[in-house]
């Protein structure tokens, strides 16, 4: 076994640590939410690649992360909230179970599986379809690649309404072969790359004519392209360990309420720009302030433009709301900035209101319409 594969196995290096990090805090929140929802029965976490649970550095995996949330908010709450695992190797599924069964379960109801993640995948989508209402789904994809994302997958699990995924990819290997894999189509190594992008890109699009410039811009295109059209919401978390070396998560939903928890943990993860993490090189303090500085206030500057030009025309508060959360911004960075322009409502409105929240999307309750004069 080569050194980088066994540390894998016993140490969680840095971008796995933010993978991990980002996926206690969404699932935290998450939970909370449907636990206060009174519509919500019961709720299923699957965790499709589950890993070894516990790695010899004692860094916990997805499975351990999610049980321990789990009993904690079962001794708050009376509602069943179940876990399923699945990995192909048997050992590691085993390993998490006798864990799982010494250490937590409490009213956690735990299944395992050992099937290659299209199998699992096919078994979810059934167990989704044939559920009652009022249970909730979270599906947890992290593979060791790409080959096992497949589009009508994503597709067939987002069209119960019931769910949301998080996905995460290894984008630098994704970008690197990108270019030879759509023009070296004899070239068996590439056929699943070839194939994703062929499933989820229409001819035309730019990733076709390799008109995309950095790794960020190509994560903004899957994430564009797991929206399905708009047809849900969908975000991106970027990991980057070195200057060249990404990797992302990205998260569909069928809910705007979902896309803003979702928007609330990567901002809490990153409040420069809620967009990713990064491990910087050391250097010193003054140089490293002054980047987050300019990277905050370059990102800032774009938002700032954007709605800008989506107010050269009356929008409403809902409109607005739906704006920003897709811009991946949250409305109390809108409204600094609002609060600072000449805007034109076409009703009186209390000062400083925007009511750009969730209550008045889901009523519809349309306070004003208003754009920059």
């Amino acid at each position: 076994m080569s050194k980088t594969k066994k540390e894998t196995k016993e140490n969680v290096f840095e971008h796995s640590q933010a993978k991990l990090e980002f996926y206690k805090n969404y699932l935290a929140q998450y939970l909370v939410v449907l636990l206060n929802d009174q519509y919500t029965h019961a709720i299923n976490i699957y965790d499709i690649f589950c890993g070894i649970g516990i790695y010899e550095d004692g860094n916990e995996g997805s499975p351990i992360i999610a049980i321990k949330i789990i009993e904690e908010l079962l001794n708050k709450y009376y509602k069943n909230i179940n876990l399923t695992i699945n990995d192909m190797d048997t050992s590691k599924v085993n390993f998490v179970k006798k864990y799982i069964d010494e250490n937590h379960r409490n009213r956690c109801e735990l299944k395992t599986y050992n099937l290659d993640a299209i199998e699992m995948l096919k078994i979810i989508n059934k167990k989704i379809y044939n559920s009652r209402k009022g249970i909730k789904n979270l599906i947890f994809i992290d593979p060791y690649g790409y080959k096992e994302i497949y589009k009508q997958n994503i597709l067939d699990i987002m069209n119960s309404k019931n769910s949301e995924i998080i996905i995460f990819l290894p984008i630098s290997q994704m970008y690197r072969f990108s270019k030879s894999a759509l023009k070296d189509k004899e070239n068996k190594s590439y056929k699943h790359l070839r194939r994703f992008i062929e499933e989820f890109f229409e001819k035309g699009h730019p990733i076709y004519q390799e008109t995309y410039t950095n790794q960020l811009q190509y994560i903004e295109y899957i994430k564009e392209a797991f929206s399905f059209h708009e047809k849900f919401y969908s975000a991106s978390y970027y990991i980057s360990r070195q200057k060249k070396d990404y990797y992302a998560l990205f998260f569909i939903t069928n809910h705007i309420y979902g896309l803003e928890k979702i928007l609330e943990t990567k901002w809490k993860l990153d409040n420069l720009c809620g967009k990713g993490f990064k491990k910087t090189q050391r250097q010193t303090s003054l140089f490293s302030e002054v980047d987050k500085e300019e990277e905050k206030e370059d990102c800032f500057n774009k938002f700032k433009s954007s709605l800008i030009t989506f107010l050269q025309k009356y929008r409403t508060n809902i409109e607005l709301y739906k704006f920003i959360l897709r811009s991946g911004f949250l409305p109390k960075y809108a409204i600094e900035i609002l609060k600072t322009k000449e805007l034109k409502f076409d009703r009186q409105v209390r000062k400083n209101s925007f009511y750009m929240t969730y209550k008045y999307y889901k009523e519809e309750d349309i306070k004003y319409k208003v754009r920059i004069k």
